[in-house]
């Protein structure tokens, strides 16, 4: 591990930062892979957000993870240091030795090694992701994830003439507060029948993604701990990809792999579930 004062603080960024369980998580991961880093956070309005990166910058902080609501415009200051333009969605920072920063999508990161790994697990490919709402929902709620998700989409809110059930496995993209039953997700009047059958009866192997708002701030509720979601190797909550977010954070920051089950018991802790 480098020795230089670089190495030796991190922080997370966001606002409001308050019941974030960001700090708390890397802290105690840091502390169980006996890294003796400092993980700091910060408060910081949008309107300060130029201001405090440059301030991050300047006291030589190894890293930074970007809470809401900053993602979306950590790219515009990454654009102006390196004069070369940045992802859209940026929630982590790491610096080089030579000083210089790169951004991280590591929402991106954790959906990819989650899909990556139920694929491997059924020996099939995840061709279809099917989203149960409409195309403005889509939009606003998959934007760290648009690079990940497989090319060929379906918005079920949308235009569904001529619609064709994908066949084999896919990925059932499920907005927050919503159920998989096509009788409250999607009305089974307002779509074609092979649309209620798909979601009544989805391929055995198929998985489901449970969203939750990357724009808004974490919450008890944010990690969907309601009775709908049932712990299942066919399902990922918003907590399972926050704690995939997490380890690439680490593995990322340190080349360390921190405890799964240490870091969900440390959110569960924090947010008191």
């Amino acid at each position: 591990m480098d020795d230089s004062p670089i190495q030796s603080a991190v922080c997370v960024i966001g606002h409001p930062i308050a019941g974030n369980p960001a700090q708390f998580c890397l802290s105690r991961a840091l502390a169980a892979l006996e890294v003796d880093w400092q993980c700091l956070s910060f408060d910081i309005p949008p309107d300060s957000l130029m201001a405090a990166l440059d301030g991050v910058d300047v006291l030589g902080f190894a890293a930074a993870l970007v809470a809401f609501p900053h993602p979306p415009s950590i790219a515009d200051w990454l654009a102006r240091r390196a004069n070369e333009p940045a992802d859209q969605w940026v929630d982590g920072l790491s610096r080089a030795p030579a000083g210089r920063w790169t951004g991280h999508n590591f929402a991106g990161e954790a959906l990819a090694r989650l899909l990556q790994n139920h694929s491997r697990a059924i020996e099939r490919p995840l061709d279809t992701c099917v989203f149960l709402g409409d195309q403005v929902d889509f939009d606003s709620l998959t934007i760290p994830y648009r690079e990940q998700l497989p090319a060929s989409r379906l918005i079920l809110r949308g235009s569904n003439d001529g619609f064709t059930a994908p066949e084999g496995p896919l990925v059932l993209l499920q907005p927050p507060d919503r159920t998989v039953r096509a009788s409250s997700a999607v009305p089974v009047s307002a779509i074609d029948d092979a649309v209620a059958d798909l979601l009544e009866s989805p391929d055995p192997d198929s998985l489901t993604l449970w969203l939750s708002d990357p724009m808004r701030p974490w919450t008890p509720s944010s990690v969907a701990t309601a009775d709908a979601i049932k712990p299942s190797e066919n399902v990922i909550s918003p907590l399972d990809l926050e704690v995939e977010r997490l380890l690439a954070v680490i593995r990322c920051w340190t080349g360390r792999e921190a405890s799964r089950p240490l870091l969900g018991e440390a959110i569960e802790e924090y947010l008191g579930i």
